[in-house]
C-alpha cells in the first residue's frame, strides 16, 4: 500500500566514569504515506529516558546515476512531557553509494 510504517527499539547500556551505570529503552516511530518517491509525508514520535516528541515529518529518496541516491528528512517536533524541549528540529541527508 501506500502507507509504511516503522518502528524501531534500541536498548542502550551505559557505564563509565561520571554517568550511572544502567540500562535505558528508545522507541521511535514514523507513519508516512509514499506520496512519491521524492516526497512522502508522515509523523514521527520519538520516546526516550529524557525524550517525548510527536511531529511531522516530509521525507524523500533520489537516484542518482548508478546505484547513487540521495535520501533526505526534515521534521518539527513538539515536547509531550516536562523534560523535553518545548520545540526541536531535525534535519537527516544521507548519500548513499
Amino acid at each position: 500500500g501506500r502507507w509504511q510504517g516503522t518502528a524501531n527499539f534500541a536498548l542502550v547500556a551505559e557505564w563509565g566514569s561520571g554517568v550511572n551505570n544502567e540500562l535505558e529503552t528508545e522507541l521511535n516511530t514514523q507513519l508516512k504515506f509514499r506520496y512519491q518517491r521524492g516526497f512522502e509525508p508522515g509523523v514521527e514520535i520519538h520516546s526516550g529516558e529524557d525524550t517525548l516528541v510527536f511531529g511531522p515529518i516530509i521525507t524523500g529518496d533520489y537516484k542518482l546515476t548508478g546505484n547513487d541516491s540521495i535520501t533526505w528528512l526534515a521534521g518539527i517536533y513538539t515536547g509531550l512531557d516536562s523534560d523535553s524541549p518545548d520545540t526541536s528540529a531535525k534535519l537527516h541527508v544521507e548519500y548513499e553509494f
